[in-house]
C-alpha cells in the first residue's frame, strides 16, 4: 500500500515538474439578472437586467487550479410594478420602475479545472468587492440620477461553473454561468437610505491571450 502511495506521489510530483503555470489576460462581457434580498420598504421585487464586463487576468497553475481578478462593470439593481388607483381603488395606471446600482467590482476567484488539455471544465469560487458608482431610478418619466456622497462598498460571494476552449496556443475561449450574493455592505445605498444586499445570476463570455 504505501508503495502504491508513493507512486502515485510521484506521478503527481513529475506532472508538476513538467508542467508549466500560464498568465491570460483577457476581455470578457456579461448578461446579468439582480435583485436584492434585503427587507426594505419596497415589495413585489422584479429583476434588473444589465450588461457588465471589463479586463481579466487568470494565472493558471500547473495541473489543475486557477487564480482569477480583473477589474469590471457591475450592473446591480431591480425592478418594481407600481399601481397607482383612483379614489374608490381601481387601479388606473401601471408602471415599471427600475432601480440601478452601477458598480466597479474586483473579484477575487480561486478555481480548479478539469477535463482534456484544451477542452476543459472548471468551477471558481470567491469573494467580489464592490464600490458603487452611481445609482438611478428610472420609469416612463425622466432618470433621476444620484451621485454617491460617500463611498459605499459591498462584498459578495461568487460561485461559478464553466467550460473553456483552448482555440490555439494563444487564444482561450470560454463560457461561464455565476451566482453573486451580497453579505456586507458598508453605508446605505444612496437615495434608498437601506443597506441593501444584492444577488444576481448572470452568464458571461470571455476571450483571453495567453502571455507565456
Amino acid at each position: 500500500m504505501k508503495y502504491t502511495l508513493l507512486f502515485i506521489f510521484l506521478l503527481i510530483g513529475n506532472g508538476f515538474l513538467h508542467a508549466q503555470s500560464q498568465h491570460l489576460i483577457g476581455l470578457e462581457t456579461s448578461l446579468q439578472f439582480s435583485n436584492i434580498s434585503t427587507n426594505t420598504n419596497y415589495s413585489a421585487y422584479q429583476y434588473r437586467t444589465g450588461i457588465g464586463g471589463g479586463l481579466t487576468y487568470t494565472y493558471q497553475l500547473p495541473l489543475w487550479w486557477s487564480f482569477s481578478t480583473g477589474i469590471l462593470y457591475n450592473p446591480r439593481g431591480f425592478s418594481q410594478r407600481i399601481l397607482f388607483t383612483d379614489e374608490t381603488g381601481k387601479v388606473i395606471k401601471e408602471e415599471d420602475w427600475v432601480y440601478g446600482f452601477d458598480y466597479i467590482s474586483i473579484p477575487l476567484k480561486l478555481g480548479v479545472r478539469f477535463g482534456a488539455e484544451n477542452v476543459y471544465g472548471f468551477v471558481n469560487i470567491g469573494n467580489v468587492t464592490s464600490i458603487l458608482v452611481n445609482s438611478y431610478e428610472t420609469s416612463s418619466v425622466p432618470v433621476h440620477t444620484h451621485r454617491p456622497e460617500s463611498p459605499s462598498i459591498d462584498f459578495a460571494l461568487i460561485v461559478e461553473i464553466g467550460a473553456s476552449y483552448q482555440i490555439n496556443n494563444k487564444l482561450q475561449l470560454s463560457a461561464r454561468l455565476g451566482m453573486q450574493q451580497s453579505f456586507w455592505v458598508s453605508s446605505p445605498n444612496y437615495h434608498i437610505k437601506d443597506k441593501l444586499l444584492h444577488n444576481s445570476l448572470g452568464t458571461t463570455l470571455a476571450l483571453k491571450y495567453r502571455l507565456y
